[in-house]
């Protein structure tokens, strides 16, 4: 009779064999390489933020360019003709205002005058030259200036051979003892009555007078201006009130 093959050896076979299957099956998980290791959350996070704060700095950068001509720059109209002929009422002037830093201004240049500081009347024109500053003494008489005892030096530009009306006035070079020059108006025919004088600047002082000498409100009448009644400094029409061409032209004319 043959003998019976005891059945409790059959799991144990089986069990060696499942694990040799196993060691020598190749393993299922996915190959990883040193070269390409794989992106964590964090460093996700970190290079988003990144990008935003670089956003945001462009942003404010770009936003400082466009305000800063407000807050540098002012934009004026000539409220008289006191600055014939380089400024006509109704012209819109840009002028430099460095808000916080001071106005660096030298004679020959035009200033925008502060008309809401005492002592200053409502009739003064916003737009003067400074002829004199800071320790430098002024006379006036008629239409005569002398500065530190040397008068201006003068030179007619108007043709004397044409005949014009005796109203339109003449057209004159002057010129600062520091060289620079520019166009004033006087009349053809000396005008008595003007305002006759003389001041004595202080540091921080300036000497303010309209290029149209006949019709100007100025330091001859009511005395320097100090540093805290001028806002801005001229530098070109933006725009000009007549129809003659001068728009974008730059306050420094050149007769």
């Amino acid at each position: 009779m043959p003998a019976r093959k005891d059945p409790s050896s059959r799991p144990a076979a089986s069990k060696k064999q499942s694990r040799a299957a196993q060691k020598s099956s190749p393993k299922s998980s996915p190959k990883r390489t040193a070269s390409h290791p794989p992106k964590s959350k964090s460093n996700t996070h970190s290079a988003a933020a990144k990008s935003s704060r670089s956003r945001g700095i462009k942003a404010v950068l770009l936003g400082l360019l466009l305000l800063s001509p407000l807050y540098f720059f002012d934009l004026s109209r000539v409220t008289t003709n006191a600055m014939m002929p380089a400024l006509a009422k109704g012209d819109l002037v840009v002028s430099w205002d460095p808000k916080g830093f001071p106005l660096s201004l030298q004679p020959g240049n035009i200033a925008l005058l502060d008309l809401s500081q005492d002592g200053i009347s409502t009739n003064t024109p916003n737009f003067l030259r400074i002829l004199a500053a800071h320790s430098e003494h002024v006379q006036f008489s008629h239409d005569a200036v002398s500065i530190d005892g040397k008068s201006l030096a003068r030179m007619e530009l108007t043709h004397s051979a044409i005949q014009r009306p005796a109203s339109e006035p003449n057209v004159w070079r002057e010129t600062l003892p520091n060289g620079s020059y520019y166009r004033i108006m006087l009349p053809q025919e000396v005008i008595t009555g003007w305002q006759e004088g003389e001041s004595s600047l202080r540091e921080g002082e300036y000497f303010v007078v309209g290029d149209n000498r006949t019709a100007s409100y100025d330091s001859r009448h009511f005395g320097p201006v100090e540093a805290q009644d001028i806002d801005a400094k001229a530098l070109f029409v933006l725009k000009s009130a007549s129809n003659d061409g001068l728009v974008g032209h730059w306050i420094k004319l050149i007769p």
